[in-house]
């Protein structure tokens, strides 16, 4: 079942998770709509990448892997993350910032390989003009890692009301933002958002 609005402790003590963090990498994963979704990378680009050895946004991915093309195939994301990540261990603290279909690619990926944490952006449970499709968040059950997923009240994918009504395991915490699919927020509530995010990953 979900965690609601209570992120959960996890494998690093509290007053070693910010050095930690310090020697690990982050990598941003965008939505289909990509680049039209820009904002949200640039949003979350100015405010967390302090928290971390190495920062890779969405951008930064398609030019080391894609020759500067970004793909939405899922199978191809999944293995630009296994060429980014090659030697991944749960003593290094690699985190997944996911945002709509970025979020599936690093909670698929999170179940295979152990990052420290992910972080979802408007999780795309359901597409608004299709039947129920389990394979968006049946894999959502077997995650073994601390998962935040930050999701809108009003995300056509899915609100925060709806978004507790889908699988998960213990180790998956939704809280809700005012916000839709597209994540439209000011300075200030992306200051607040950057802050849940920073709060989760200094108590795992």
């Amino acid at each position: 079942m979900w965690n609601v609005f209570n992120p959960i402790m996890r494998p690093f003590k509290r007053r070693s998770a910010a050095r930690l963090l310090k020697r690990g990498k982050a990598i941003y994963l965008a939505g289909d709509s990509f680049p039209a979704d820009l904002h949200i990378e640039a949003a979350i680009e100015a405010r967390l990448p302090s928290l971390f050895g190495v920062w890779r946004s969405q951008t930064a991915l398609n030019e080391r892997h894609g020759a500067g093309q970004f793909t939405m195939k899922i199978p191809e994301r999944l293995d630009i993350l296994r060429r980014e990540l090659p030697d991944i261990s749960p003593a290094w603290p690699n985190v997944l910032v996911g945002r709509s279909s970025g979020s599936r690619v690093a909670t698929l990926f999170a179940c295979e390989h152990p990052v420290c944490a992910v972080v979802c952006l408007g999780y795309p449970f359901k597409h608004p003009n299709r039947e129920p499709e389990p394979i968006r968040y049946e894999h959502l059950r077997h995650i073994a890692v601390p998962t935040l997923i930050l999701q809108g009240r009003s995300d056509a994918y899915g609100s925060f009301e709806q978004a507790g009504t889908y699988p998960a395991s213990a180790n998956v915490t939704i809280m809700p933002v005012d916000t839709d699919h597209e994540f439209r927020l000011d300075e200030n509530q992306w200051d607040a958002v950057a802050g849940r995010i920073a709060h989760f990953l200094r108590n795992l």
